[in-house]
C-alpha cells in the first residue's frame, strides 16, 4: 500500500455522471492490491454522450477530497466485434474465406483487414470494403501451411481480431500389405495436400540392421503406384522409410512391419513366448490315463484279494475233514 502523509492510501472512489445534470455520482471502488493498476474501466455508458469524472482516494480514516471534474465525451459508435473466419472453398494456390457481415447488429463496420502469413513468413495485409462477406486469397504457395485472421473496424476504431485460423498441413499415411517373403506398399494412398507428388525415396532395412537398402529413388511410373518388396524373410521385423516430395517440400515417414511365418500365418509378435509342450505334458491326455490307471489298479487289488481269500477258505475246509 501506498505510505502518505495522512496514512495508508487503500483505494480510490471513481464517480461519473451525465455532465450538467441533477444526477448524482455513481461510484466505483478500486482497492490497492499486488496487482493494482492505476486505471478504471467504466462500461455501460451511453452513446455520444458527455460525462464528468471525479476521483477521491481514501484509507482507513475515510475519503479525501474529490479531484477536480474531467469532462469526457463517448463515442457515436464502439469498436465492432469481429465476425470469425471460415473456409468456403481451397485449391493448390487459394483459398477462399467468408465470415458474417451482420456478426455486431449494433455497430457499423466500415472495412475490414484480412491477416495471412506462410508458416515461418511474416504477417501481409489485405483490406476489404465493409460490404463484402467472402475474399479469395490468391497467389499461395502449394500445398503449404497458412494462417489468417481478421480484423473489422470503423470511425471507432479497429474491433478485436478473430481466432487465427490455420488449415490442417497435409498428413501422413500409406497402406502397407505383406505375406511371408514380400511387402507391397500403396503410394498413392498418401495425402499431397494438393500438389502432385513428384518423386519417392523408398528404403528399408531388417530391424536390428544398421543400413539402409534404396528401393527407389525418384519419380514412379504413370501407371504404377505401387512398390513391391520382395525376398524377404519369414516371420522377420522391417523398418521402411519414405520421402514424398512435391513444390511444397519433402514429406517423412517411417513404418515398422513383420513378415508372416511359414507354419501358420501369423507374425512374430503373436508367437512370441508361445512354447509347444511334449505330448505327454498334455492334461487332456494325462488326466484320462491317469485315472485309467488308478480304476485298472484298483479292480485288480480287489481281484487279488477275492482270489487270495477264496484260496484260503479252502485251504481251511480241507482241514478241518
Amino acid at each position: 500500500m501506498t505510505e502518505l502523509q495522512h496514512g495508508v492510501l487503500k483505494g480510490y472512489y471513481v464517480g461519473y455522471k451525465v455532465t450538467d445534470t441533477p444526477e448524482s455520482f455513481v461510484y466505483k471502488t478500486l482497492e490497492i492490491g499486488e496487482e493494482f493498476k492505476e486505471e478504471c474501466h467504466v462500461t455501460s455508458l451511453r452513446r455520444n454522450t458527455k460525462y464528468s469524472i471525479v476521483v477521491q482516494a481514501f484509507n482507513s480514516k475515510g475519503a479525501g477530497p474529490p479531484s477536480d471534474e474531467v469532462t469526457v465525451e463517448t463515442l457515436e459508435n464502439d469498436p465492432p466485434q469481429t465476425p470469425p473466419l471460415t473456409v468456403m472453398d481451397k485449391s493448390t494456390s487459394s483459398i477462399h474465406l467468408a465470415w458474417d457481415p451482420n456478426y455486431d447488429k449494433r455497430n457499423p463496420v466500415s472495412g475490414y483487414v484480412l491477416h495471412h502469413k506462410r508458416e515461418n513468413g511474416p504477417w501481409q495485409e489485405s483490406h476489404i470494403a465493409g460490404d463484402q462477406s467472402s475474399y479469395l486469397m490468391p497467389d499461395l504457395q502449394c500445398g503449404t501451411k497458412y494462417q489468417f485472421f481478421l480484423t473489422s473496424y470503423n470511425s471507432a476504431g479497429k474491433g478485436e481480431p478473430s481466432e487465427i485460423f490455420a488449415p490442417l498441413a497435409p498428413d501422413k499415411q500409406s497402406m502397407l500389405s505383406t505375406n511371408m517373403t514380400a511387402a507391397t506398399m500403396n503410394l498413392i494412398s498418401w495425402h499431397n495436400g494438393g500438389c502432385p507428388i513428384t518423386s519417392f525415396l523408398v528404403r528399408y532395412r531388417q530391424q536390428l540392421d544398421i543400413d539402409w537398402i534404396i528401393l527407389n529413388d525418384g519419380p514412379l511410373p504413370p501407371d504404377n503406384n505401387k512398390v513391391d518388396l520382395v525376398g524377404l524373410s519369414p516371420g522377420s521385423w522391417y523398418q521402411i522409410h519414405i520421402s514424398a516430395t512435391n513444390l511444397a517440400g519433402t514429406t517423412d515417414a517411417e513404418y515398422t512391419f513383420s513378415t508372416l511365418n511359414t507354419y501358420d500365418a501369423v507374425t512374430p509378435k503373436t508367437v512370441v513366448n508361445k512354447v509347444t509342450a511334449p505330448f505327454y505334458l498334455d492334461m487332456t491326455i494325462i488326466l484320462p490315463v491317469a485315472v485309467s490307471a488308478i480304476v485298472i489298479l484298483i479292480v485288480l487289488i480287489v481281484v487279488c484279494f477275492v482270489v487270495r481269500k477264496k484260496h484260503s477258505s479252502e485251504h481251511y475246509g480241507k482241514s478241518c475233514i
